[in-house]
Formats: C-alpha cells, structure tokens, sequence
C-alpha cells in the first residue's frame, strides 16, 4: 500500500514573512520608504481582494492580510473543510463495514466516489488545504480560476487503482467555473458515457455581500460541469436550485433522474438531470445524502441521521425513487463519518467514504452531538 496524500510542505518564506506583516514596496523607483499595509478590508474590500487573488495579480498587501485570515480561519472552530479528512471503511461482501484510522485525504471534506472501467476510484472532494490556498496566492497561480476559493471551498481529485491509497491528480481543472465558493461535488455517469458533476457554488460577491444567501431557509445554486475523462471539466452553468446543499443525483435512463439535497428534500426530472421540480418533503430528516446504484437493480440512499451523533442510516427504493423503505441498523458503528459515498464492488464488497475531523477531541460525542 502506497503512502495516502501527505500534508502540506513548510510555507515559502514569503508567505511567514506576510503573516509576520509586509508592505507594497516603492511608489516609484526613487522611493525607498516601505509605508505599513493598510487595516483589514472591509466586506467590500475583501471581494475586491480575492478577485485579484483568483486573477493572479495578488499584491503583496493582499498577501499579508490573506495570510492573517488564515491565521484566524485556523482558529475558528466547528466544522471546516480545513479541519476534517476523508477515510474509507471496507465491509466485505454480506459483512459490516471496518473504518482505517488512516487519513486517505487531509484538509479535505464531502468526498464523491466513483469507479471507471478499469476499476479505478476516482475521489472528488472539498480542498480545505489553508497552505496551499497561501502558496497558490504567493505564486501568482491561476489554479483559482479552475477550483474555486482553496480552503474556503474548492473542488479538487484524488485517483486511486486499489481504492484506499489516492494520489492527487494536479491536472484536474473545471473551465469555466465559478469565482468563488465551490462545494459538495457530485458525479454521475451519462448514457452516453460523458459524466456529469453537480456542485454548489457561491460567487464571491454571494459570499460576502449577500446576506440572504445564509438566510435558514436560502436556496443555493447548484451548476454541472461535464467530462470525457473524469480530469478536464467544462463548467455548463447553473441547472437549478435547492433547498441548502449537499445534492446527490441518480439517473435512471436519459431523461428519468432524482435528486435529494441537504435535508432530504426530494426533487425530480424528465429531461435527463438539467431541470428539476422539488417535491413536498418526507420523513425521515437527515443531511449529506448520497445515491448509489446496487447490483440487483434497486436504490440506495445513504445518509447521515439527525441523531445525536450523526450516524449513516439509510434508505432503499425498487420503483426509481417513488417509494422508499427504511433500512434497519447503522452502517459505520464506532466510528464517526459525515457525507458518506459507497462504491459497491461486482463481487458485493462494499467501500464507503467519509469526512471525519482530524483531531479527534474535536469529534462530537453521541451526549452532545444535538447541543
């Protein structure tokens, strides 16, 4: 088994010396003075400065402020994409599921898994890698323009040939993808064999200047992109909006798909997955729900419980999602997992992927998960 994905490398330099503070440099070639950077932006100021940061043109200011939001990112507590890794549990066929203590992805959430036909899983996901939002912007990278907000909410690849060890393909890329907060990637495979990724996004100016985009009740647009080869993706724009995030998409044929959202908020569609109706919603309640398809021909819905604790419930359906059925019992017993993603294997082996927090003090317990 190859090494998982390490963590990031020492910073640059220039970007320890920014945290420290650094300056604009000369107004003009005769001026030696280094006048101070000026306070933190405001809201505005900070659109304005992530704008530059995505076209590559960060100034040196820009950098020293970047890396103090950083510094207070990392400090903040909770549930961030920077805080969690993804993991995998195996469950031989007809057996239980055993989750590896092992991190496949660190900085990472909202893992996407799918197979190709040579049996390799390729793992979508949430890049929470703070370092190298900082190295990209030191850089001058237009990496932003193809990922989205590094850290905040991005999308980013790991491709595995045995499903547990991953290596991060760099040449993925979206074109065309929104500036801005980019999550919960979801990746479905088209009749025609093309695939499909469905995922939320927040523009900059959403982000920060839109207060109704947090709003309890807000309806966050949901965009697809699609690809020959899993690696180039061109972004086909906004298809629809939800209620929250977190979509999961299942298409039966080329024009019968359903999607359950964050929630569980059911919708429908008749033309292939590019438009959808929501649905009056059902019992039971849950979030990061995720479709896969099993070899008898029937629908599985997995799903993170509203139990104290978040256990992965979940739901099954013989009739494309007209009906579904409880299914008994917890799938990863003993270990806790959000936004879980199963590839079932020909032979009925079972690998689900999930996000848990890298430091276990910070993983909620089954008392106080509810509080």
């Amino acid at each position: 088994m190859t090494p998982p994905i390490p963590r990031r490398a020492p910073l640059p330099a220039l970007v320890l010396a920014c945290a420290a503070g650094c300056a604009p440099g000369p107004t003009d070639p005769g001026d030696t003075a280094t006048p101070p950077c000026a306070d933190a932006p405001d809201v505005e100021g900070w659109v304005t400065l992530f704008t530059r940061v995505f076209a590559a043109e960060a100034t040196s200011c820009d950098l020293e402020h970047l890396a103090a939001w950083v510094e207070a990112a990392r400090a903040r507590k909770g549930q961030q994409p920077w805080d969690t890794e993804l993991r995998v549990a195996v469950a031989p066929p007809g057996g239980v599921f055993e989750a590896s203590g092992d991190a496949l992805v660190p900085f990472a959430g909202v893992p996407e898994a799918v197979s190709d036909d040579d049996g390799r899983t390729w793992l979508f996901h949430v890049d929470g890698d703070l370092d190298r939002l900082l190295e990209e912007a030191t850089l001058r990278s237009d990496y932003f323009l193809t990922h989205g907000w590094v850290g905040q909410g991005a999308l980013a690849l790991a491709v595995s040939d045995d499903g547990t060890s991953f290596v991060r393909e760099e040449a993925f890329g979206v074109e065309g993808i929104v500036q801005g907060m980019v999550v919960d990637p979801d990746v479905v495979r088209l009749p025609d064999g093309t695939w499909r990724m469905y995922y939320v996004a927040l523009s900059l100016e959403e982000y920060f200047l839109d207060e109704a985009a947090w709003a309890p009740d807000a309806w966050h647009r949901v965009f697809a992109a699609t690809s020959e080869d899993l690696v180039h993706w061109v972004q086909v724009g906004e298809v629809v909006r939800g209620p929250w995030a977190d979509p999961t998409i299942r298409c039966w044929d080329e024009r019968e798909c359903r999607m359950a959202s964050f929630g569980l908020d059911w919708a429908t569609s008749s033309d292939g997955g590019l438009d959808f109706t929501f649905e009056d919603r059902d019992d039971p309640r849950g979030f990061a729900p995720e479709f896969t398809a099993l070899p008898d021909g029937r629908t599985r819905l997995w799903y993170n419980s509203t139990e104290p604790g978040a256990p992965v419930w979940s739901l099954v359906s013989d009739d494309r999602g007209a009906s579904w059925t409880r299914e008994p019992g917890e799938w990863l017993p003993g270990a806790y997992g959000e936004a879980p993603s199963v590839i079932v294997d020909p032979d009925g082996a079972m690998r689900m992927y999930f996000h848990t927090f890298q430091d276990p003090d910070d993983i909620p317990s089954r008392r106080d998960a509810s509080d």
